[in-house]
């Protein structure tokens, strides 16, 4: 079974409420480095708030890093 994406995002945040509830996707398995943090280890105030976004309509986010 060969597996493409459906959708492309340049950013994390570019992730919609909208666009995950519109494909009835209720979990998110996101990795730290480089998609969550920068280059630098920063984590943005931004990214902060899209993931609070997330909690209040219980759409799950999952970390997972080696």
């Amino acid at each position: 079974m060969i597996l493409y994406p459906n959708a492309h995002f340049n950013n994390v945040r570019e992730i919609t409420i909208d666009f995950l509830q519109n494909n009835k996707i209720n979990a998110l398995i996101l990795d730290v480095d480089n998609t969550l943090i920068d280059y630098d280890r920063n984590l943005s105030q931004d990214t902060i708030e899209w993931a609070e976004n997330l909690k209040k309509t219980k759409i799950n986010l999952y970390i997972l890093s080696n």
